[in-house]
């Protein structure tokens, strides 16, 4: 599950959701979004979201959202590797 963090909204209508790890370098979020669920104009950068992995709640922040015909995809690196 992905939340807003500020106020913890869950953002229920995400998809294809996927975290990828790379190496002890990247480790980021991404999924898509519909653009008719207003929570849709929360996304912006810079954002602070919780999502839940194998290893528990995570925090990442957005760095881009691309915005297409029904839709956003947003990118997001976690926090804490961003601090290493």
């Amino acid at each position: 599950m992905i939340y807003l963090k500020e106020g913890k909204t869950p953002l229920n209508f995400a998809y294809n959701d996927e975290i990828v790890q790379e190496r002890n370098s990247t480790y980021q979020l991404s999924f898509k979004f519909p653009t008719d669920n207003s929570l849709w104009e929360e996304l912006t950068e810079e954002t602070l979201l919780l999502a839940d992995d194998l290893h528990g709640e995570q925090e990442f922040v957005i760095f881009e959202v691309e915005k297409y015909h029904g839709y956003v995809t947003v990118h997001a690196n976690q926090v804490a590797t961003l601090l290493n």
